[in-house]
């Protein structure tokens, strides 16, 4: 039971780092959350599921300031994810997020920060991977 309170715990600070009124507030979330999501073991459906949330938040949060947290931490994972982790959960999904965060994006701040980061995922990618994009 307890372990479930914790996932049920950090989801709402996963959810804070996209909505919360201040900045200060997003960023100790964001790395809050980021040192769980190091620290502790997800299955994969609960893994695919996180990828899914920061990504549809990077193109669709309402507010800028969500947008661009969402594209922080994704911008962290880009960096700091082994590729054995990486490539198989984020890589793809995040991918077509930030094309259509450059694509559609209402905010120059969002396209920009999507436009850096993506040369720096596709530099990640594997000969497949590369194929497909």
């Amino acid at each position: 039971m307890a372990v479930d309170s914790l996932y049920t715990l950090l989801d709402g600070i996963r959810e804070l780092m996209i909505i919360a009124q201040t900045a200060n507030m997003r960023e100790i979330c964001r790395l809050t959350w980021f040192q769980f999501l190091m620290d502790y073991p997800l299955g994969e459906r609960r893994l695919t599921n996180t990828m899914t949330f920061i990504v549809q938040n990077a193109s669709g949060y309402v507010f800028e300031s969500g947008r661009t947290s969402a594209l922080e931490i994704m911008s962290v994972i880009v960096n700091r994810f082994a590729d054995e982790v990486l490539l198989p959960n984020a890589a793809e999904p995040f991918f077509l997020g930030l094309v259509l965060v450059i694509a559609k994006g209402d905010s120059s701040k969002c396209r920009e920060m999507a436009a850096h980061l993506l040369p720096k995922l596709i530099v990640r990618f594997d000969q497949p991977r590369l194929q497909r994009a």
